[in-house]
């Protein structure tokens, strides 16, 4: 097993699933932080690029039901964002932040039983709504927590936390360029356009000298323990070495309860839409509600194909689902979700956990909740 510290040297950017070429737009929007796919790429990068292992780039392939490649028995166990080298939690999505109130707070919404004259057609049995009629601040994909308030969260013995905001250490920095020619190498004329990159060190904003990282934990692979690389859609360089944090988070569900809820700490694509309702039904879990934020599309381009992948609907990082587990909570559910992944509920020939698993989405841990 191989944990990894990635630290960027420059500026990054990573492209969304939206199309874009010059002259007809002028604005290449990113993402961030990038998918679990990204990684996964880049660490089958770093194995080929090892001097045994570079003649093996010919058999490379995105197919699975291949056998001659090796570098796809690489999956990705864990993988967090860091802060001065220390793990941090993209923020789950039933926390939120009040409008001008304190930047650096969250407080969770409260799960309900959906009142028995209410009219509508939303078909679970609670809802999540604010303490009180306020004017909320969305913070999926803007904020993080800190491990202890991670842990804290998960016991749900807190309604607010501390929060790092993701753009006190990650700087819009824009870069506008233009087209050339490829034969004259003059430039072309209605071909300018600007990318979002961003920089991953936080002195310039808040001058605490804490840098931004990404923590990466995988096996399958023996990769080097430090070196340089390249990352993102402009291929910028990037250090890697090993990573000393603690992965291990205690896990507050005791067996035998009836309500947890499962935070989902990367993205995850479904069959069934935002959740694996499948999934659910074949391990006797029941869907009270949940907090999934905005759809994400997954996308890529094939190097060997050279065509784009397909296009996947994706819940974002942060999702919290409020379950029900009809035989109570139990040792097997500990174990295949809690620091492991949802996609350890799907069978093992399951086409979605086939494809996706290996790259690291879907990666779990489970929690408390009251029902008010």
């Amino acid at each position: 097993m191989s944990t990894l510290h990635i630290t960027a040297l420059d500026t990054l950017f990573f492209k969304d699933g939206k199309p874009f070429s010059m002259g007809e737009e002028t604005w290449a929007n990113g993402i961030f932080p990038p998918f679990p796919s990204v990684f996964y790429g880049a660490l089958r990068s770093i194995w080929f690029a090892q001097a045994a292992n570079i003649n093996m780039i010919a058999n490379a392939t995105n197919d699975r039901s291949q056998t001659n490649d090796e570098s796809l028995n690489l999956r990705i166990t864990g993988l967090l964002p860091t802060i001065d080298n220390e793990l941090f939690f993209p923020i789950p999505n039933d926390l939120y932040g009040i409008k001008r109130g304190a930047q650096n707070e969250a407080h969770k919404l409260k799960c309900i039983s959906k009142p028995p004259d209410l009219i509508t057609d939303y078909s679970f049995d609670c809802l999540l709504q604010t303490k009180e009629v306020i004017k909320a601040e969305e913070l999926g994909g803007k904020a993080l927590l800190c491990r202890h308030n991670f842990e804290t969260y998960l016991k749900n013995t807190s309604d607010s936390f501390t929060i790092s905001r993701l753009s006190d250490y990650v700087l819009s920095e824009p870069k506008v360029g233009i087209g050339r020619n490829p034969n004259t190498r003059s430039t072309e004329t209605g071909q300018l356009y600007r990318v979002a990159m961003r920089r991953l060190h936080s002195d310039i904003r808040n001058g605490n000298g804490k840098a931004f990282g990404f923590a990466v934990k995988c096996n399958g692979l023996p990769l080097p323990e430090n070196g340089l690389s390249r990352f993102g859609a402009e291929i910028k360089a990037i250090e890697y070495k090993p990573f000393s944090g603690n992965w291990n988070i205690a896990c507050p569900v005791q067996e035998g309860e009836k309500h947890f809820k499962i935070y989902l700490a990367t993205p995850a694509v479904f069959e069934d839409g935002f959740y694996p309702k499948q999934w659910f039904q074949d391990n006797k879990l029941e869907l009270l509600t949940a907090a999934f934020g905005r759809v994400q599309h997954i996308g890529g381009f094939d190097m060997k194909a050279v065509k784009p992948k397909p296009m996947y609907k994706a819940v974002p990082a942060g999702t919290v689902y409020y379950v029900k587990a009809a035989n109570g909570f139990s040792q097997s559910l500990k174990d295949e979700l809690h620091g492991g992944s949802i996609y350890n509920l799907a069978s093992v020939t399951d086409d979605f956990k086939i494809e996706f698993y290996p790259q690291g989405f879907g990666l779990s841990y489970v929690g408390n909740f009251n029902i008010e």
